[in-house]
């Protein structure tokens, strides 16, 4: 029955067994396997704690007590756990794959590298594998690597959406070379809209390299409006739910809670729409000897809805009923995780652009915490947007309408953040930054304590990975050629250019 996909049912008959048979391993393991598909947490952590006793199925239990962590927001008991998995069971690929991909959460992709080499060992066919283990050698900027890994996952499944996307997105496909079997391949997927689209954007990407401009924006609308036909969005929802940030974070809501934080400094937010120029800011900051970049971390929001969390309730609608130990809580929970970052300096960057839905909770948690706002011309980062698929989320970037409605909300948003939060929040502009890095950089460096150091704004030597879509873009260092690229798409984006004309 569970293999058949009725899981009620199996799941049934399990609690039925278990009756009858309490301690039974395997019958622990079955059960926890269908309540994690059932997304009973509850269920699946009790039976997998009680497996843990166990020999046989030991590292079976770690893992799935690995993935309950991992839902519930506790990224540091979910790393703790598949350690432990892949220690009984170093050959399951399973255990692997998913501590490797947690590794690469924490922006440790070279511990994560070995795990992924091994999992090669144990699957050479499963393009997952190979998938995975480029993503981390693109992050680390090895380039050849990574096309070679993407080019394995395509002999393997030439229809393969990802690859191809991925493969494109660092330069590595070409007119003459790929055009017909991504068309091909486009068309083979025409029933599975989410792979078709990044298709069409690998096709975009391609003749973009070409500079054919007016085939490419046809790949590049056709891939949005693919994307489009496999979800259902509604921005007026993201706009309301800005809007009700806002309201809530009040002077009197920072007034009542404002003394309960940490006094931690070492946290340095990096926040703005995507394409705005966060990468570029943080690496120009981990390139001091005191910070290390932390990269785009989702722990802020884990810990948001973890320790400030209420029943029936979501944030902002949260915040009104914190007390001081919540507060306490977030910013313990957030120190706590961000140290599996693996980083020993006194500073570590956050670059998740949207925690500038967070800036209330992040005021309130770490008060001396220093807030860069990158921010930059809102045509060219809405198209900057536009021309992206994104690994998840973003979905008001698939329509010039969404997009012009939501950036709206976030200006206004950034607006209030700034009336409440003053001269904790620092605007660098990407058109500045880019034309005159070095007196930009000291700026930078001086709202956040530091002293210049030389060869800060050599970011196309560094070792240091990069898991966002500027990945390669890093390692051309410091330049403007992306400042003129609206010229190109000038005829298709009226919508964008008319929105925001005078900006």
């Amino acid at each position: 029955m569970q293999n058949a996909g009725d899981i009620a049912g199996a799941m049934a008959i399990y609690k039925r067994l278990l009756a009858k048979d309490k301690k039974n391993p395997d019958l622990l393991i079955r059960t926890a396997l269908a309540a994690l598909n059932l997304n009973d947490l509850a269920q699946a952590k009790g039976c997998a704690q009680k497996a843990l006793k166990a020999p046989t199925v030991t590292g079976v239990a770690h893992n799935i007590l690995g993935v309950v962590a991992e839902r519930k927001k506790s990224p540091t008991n979910a790393l703790k756990h598949f350690e432990k998995a892949v220690q009984h069971m170093p050959d399951d690929l399973n255990a692997r794959l998913n501590l490797s991909k947690l590794l690469t959460e924490f922006n440790r992709p070279n511990d994560a590298l070995p795990h992924m080499e091994h999992a090669l060992k144990l699957a050479p066919n499963f393009p997952m594998t190979h998938y995975f283990t480029g993503e981390i050698h693109k992050s680390l900027g090895d380039m050849d690597k990574a096309t070679q890994c993407y080019r394995n996952v395509l002999r393997i499944n030439p229809n393969d959406g990802g690859s191809w996307k991925a493969l494109a997105s660092i330069g590595g496909t070409s007119v003459d070379q790929d055009t017909q079997q991504l068309q091909t391949a486009a068309q083979n997927m025409a029933a599975q809209p989410l792979e078709q689209a990044k298709l069409l954007f690998a096709l975009f990407l391609t003749y973009e390299k070409a500079k054919d401009y007016k085939q490419a924006y046809q790949f590049l609308e056709a891939g949005n409006d693919a994307f489009l036909r496999a979800i259902n969005y509604d921005v007026a929802k993201d706009v309301t739910h800005m809007r009700n940030i806002a309201a809530t974070f009040t002077p009197d809501l920072f007034e009542r809670l404002q003394d309960f934080g940490n006094d931690s400094d070492r946290p340095i937010f990096i926040v703005g729409m995507p394409r705005s120029g966060t990468t570029l800011t943080e690496q120009i900051l981990a390139g001091h000897s005191r910070v290390s970049g932390g990269g785009e971390m989702t722990f802020m929001e884990d810990a948001i809805e973890s320790a400030g969390a209420r029943a029936g309730l979501r944030y902002p609608d949260t915040a009104p009923q914190w007390k001081k130990k919540d507060i306490r809580e977030i910013a313990a929970q957030y120190l706590a995780t961000s140290k599996q970052m693996g980083a020993d300096t006194p500073r570590l960057t956050d670059k998740m652009p949207e925690n500038f839905h967070f800036l209330g909770a992040i005021k309130l948690a770490f008060p001396n915490a220093k807030i860069i706002h990158c921010r930059r011309n809102p045509v060219d980062g809405c198209l900057a947007n536009y021309r992206i698929m994104f690994a998840e989320g973003h979905h008001y970037c698939y329509s010039q309408d969404s997009l012009v409605a939501y950036y709206r909300a976030y200006q206004e948003l950034m607006k209030h953040w700034h009336e409440v939060m003053g001269d904790q929040i620092l605007d660098v502009d990407y058109e500045t930054l880019a034309a005159n890095p070095e007196p930009e950089a000291k700026r930078i460096l001086e709202f956040c304590g530091l002293e210049w150091e030389d060869g800060i704004l050599e970011i196309e030597k560094t070792d240091r990975p990069v898991f966002t879509a500027s990945a390669a873009q890093v390692r051309e260092g410091i330049h403007t050629r992306f400042l003129s690229r609206t010229d190109n798409y000038a005829p298709y984006i009226k919508t964008l250019i008319d929105a925001f004309a005078g900006a």
